[in-house]
């Protein structure tokens, strides 16, 4: 998308993600009312969770972006999405608030924000974390000649961003997912800070218009 949209995207991986467990091994899918994936990974890597979810009478899905929504459409469930792709734009949709008693299951990588859970918890609900992925940094060095700007994913991304670049400006113009990387952007030094919609290439798209279209 960022090509036809005429940009020279550089994919540089950062981090590896891999499997934990087979989550289908874990839980009883019946005991749980509502699912909240929070990324496209754990769509991906709930390898024993998301086929059997199609046989649930009538779950609430809920997915924090639409890129995760997408990964979900691929198995035939629909999901509800915030405006925001971020846990507080989850937090602020109507059929999570009211949730005293209910069971949820958020489905997620090992390590992450808690804020999710303790916020659910804090509801009344009875909240499970089914880690079903795990994040490593990859230990590179990044080239960034002729780099304009850098997309970044998620806050594990920026970590593993300043790790690697040492030969780095920190007065490159930077895309993050959320005003939460962000102010952690900006707590490292980085002086331009755009802030997306989430980490679709939809969202950076739009972040590199209203970066460049901002510089005319």
């Amino acid at each position: 998308m960022l090509s036809r949209a005429g940009y020279q995207p550089r994919i540089c991986s950062l981090i590896n993600t891999e499997i934990i467990t087979n989550d289908s091994d874990i839980f009883e899918l019946g005991g749980y009312q509502a699912f909240i994936f929070v990324s496209s990974a754990a769509v991906r890597f709930a390898t024993g969770l998301v086929p059997l979810l199609q046989n649930i009478e009538a779950p609430e899905i809920y997915a924090v972006g639409p890129e995760t929504s997408r990964a979900l459409e691929k198995f035939g469930l629909t999901s509800v999405v915030p405006s925001n792709a971020d846990s507080e734009g989850l937090l602020e949709l109507p059929g999570l608030n009211d949730v005293y008693g209910k069971r949820i299951a958020v489905v997620c990588g090992r390590g992450g924000r808690k804020k999710l859970h303790k916020k659910l918890d804090s509801r009344g609900a009875v909240v499970t974390r089914i880690e079903v992925y795990q994040r490593r940094q990859k230990l590179v060095e990044l080239d960034m000649a002729g780099i304009d700007a850098v997309a970044i994913s998620s806050g594990e991304g920026l970590l593993a961003y300043v790790n690697a670049g040492k030969n780095q400006t920190r007065d490159i113009p930077i895309l993050l997912p959320s005003e939460r990387v962000a102010k952690l952007a900006r707590s490292a030094g980085f002086t331009q800070c755009i802030v997306c919609n989430g980490a679709s290439a939809g969202a950076v798209v739009e972040g590199l218009e209203r970066l460049f279209l901002d510089a005319i």
